[in-house]
């Protein structure tokens, strides 16, 4: 064990810095790949035995975020009741003076322990629930002024870009990246909001401006990277994350017209060239983090390589389900996934596969062996033909680490030092993919299994 390579390890860590970039500074320094993996192993041991008092102080910070997420939660939860059950008999000036007056106090703590890191917790707390509060206010009172009464696109613009303008400018001026989602969502909303006030084929062209405009964000992403701000990783990933999101959509846009009706066979098989376009895509980005060691990149990069293992897989198996050609295709697919898991770390590739095995090969069955024992027979002698390659597989596993490294050169899966840096630190990059991807890929993961033909 090199200790000069431990040591740096330990201090890059602590420094932030992402492990593909500390992997890629050792091996510029002539450190072999042994000394690198025995200098994480010992990091990520010393990591997790913490002293008596760093231990003591991480659970106080921890309980000072459970009570500031409990407080904060607690008066929006209050709002809410007040609207739903007093909201009526409150009066214009009391709607304004129970929207207005939390909001504002929130944000006045937040100022007042701006500079301090003592507080840093609360402060960020209540930073933050001020400005979610604060275009509910800003609504409350154009609504009760009686502003644009008569027209609500414009009524909804002036929400988001007084929210836009408030999280932007406590963000980049007031030197605060934790607004960096807030920041996203209202200019998101305004970004929507004056495209429907433009464009009256709202339904049809949607997709294509959204796309456009989560290019945009991620070019802006890029170009915080290399001014190196602390929002660059969130904008980075977010705009790409998007970007892959939104773009099947505006595709079958193109192609219907914007009526969606396209054939089974169309909708397969585009779903599937793109999930292969966004493995190469993936690649890319892993070309493109090279250069700038971002972990927003990377994990954008890691979320939609594992989204494209679905949308290659997904489309001929649920098809295979009614039409025997999709699940012999599916069949063949699948185990060519699980075959891949082997040298290539994507999660999804092995359960997904696995899971299109079974259904196809149950599918293959009932259209073609109804009645013949032969089918089953067969898949019988192929289980146990499986137990007898895994054991070979397993006297010749050096075989498979080869496999690992030449498929890892493209950049696919994770590496293992980026596998131990998931298992060592909790990423808000990460919460942030999670929160912004749920909506988009449920909605098409919707699309997909309930698509009428």
């Amino acid at each position: 064990m090199n200790k000069e390579v431990v040591e740096y390890i330990k201090k890059s860590m602590d420094d932030g810095f992402s492990v593909p970039a500390i992997i890629a500074e050792l091996q510029k320094s002539g450190h072999t790949e042994a000394d690198i993996d025995a200098g994480f192993r010992h990091a990520s041991h010393s990591k997790s035995e913490p002293t008596p008092r760093k231990a003591t102080l991480e659970h106080n910070q921890d309980a000072t975020k459970v009570f500031t997420v409990i407080g904060g939660v607690l008066v929006v939860v209050a709002i809410l009741i007040v609207i739903i059950t007093q909201w009526d008999s409150a009066g214009s000036l009391g709607h304004i003076l129970f929207s207005g007056i939390p909001t504002f106090l929130l944000l006045g703590l937040a100022f007042y322990y701006w500079e301090t890191n003592t507080y840093k917790v609360l402060r960020d707390g209540s930073l933050i629930t001020g400005c979610i509060l604060f275009p509910f206010f800003v609504g409350v009172l154009l609504s009760e002024l009686s502003l644009f009464s008569d027209n609500t696109q414009l009524f909804f613009l002036t929400i988001f870009l007084a929210s836009s303008a408030l999280t932007a400018l406590l963000e980049f001026s007031g030197r605060k990246p934790i607004l960096s989602i807030l920041t996203l969502i209202s200019a998101y909303g305004l970004a929507i909001n004056i495209f429907e006030f433009f464009d009256t084929s709202f339904t049809t062209n949607l997709w294509h401006f959204l796309t456009i405009f989560s290019i945009a964000i991620s070019a802006l992403g890029i170009y915080l990277l290399k001014k190196k701000h602390q929002s660059a990783d969130t904008y980075a990933a977010a705009g790409i994350v998007l970007t892959a999101a939104s773009i099947p959509a505006s595709v079958f846009a193109i192609l219907t017209g914007g009526d969606w009706g396209v054939t089974s066979a169309t909708f397969v098989y585009t779903t599937a060239i793109l999930g292969l376009l966004y493995l190469y895509g993936s690649v890319l980005l892993y070309k493109l983090n090279q250069h700038f060691h971002s972990h927003g990149i990377h994990s954008a990069k890691r979320l939609i390589e594992e989204v494209a293992v679905f949308m290659v897989l997904i489309p001929f198996v649920a098809e295979g389900i009614n039409d025997g050609l999709y699940a012999i295709l599916a069949l063949i697919l699948c185990f060519a996934a699980i075959i891949l898991s082997i040298p290539i770390r994507l999660r999804a590739l092995f359960p997904m596969g696995l899971v299109g095995v079974v259904v196809s090969i149950i599918c293959i069955g009932t259209q073609y062996f109804a009645n013949s024992i032969s089918w089953p027979l067969a898949v019988l002698l192929a289980g146990f033909a499986m137990f007898g390659i895994g054991y070979a597989i397993r006297s010749v596993k050096e075989k498979g680490k080869l496999l690992f490294k030449n498929f890892r050169y493209f950049g696919l899966g994770e590496s293992p030092h980026e596998e131990k840096l998931a298992q060592q630190q909790f990423s808000c990059v990460r919460v942030l993919l999670f929160l912004l991807a749920i909506p988009f890929i449920l909605a098409f993961i919707f699309r997909l299994m309930y698509f009428s033909f």
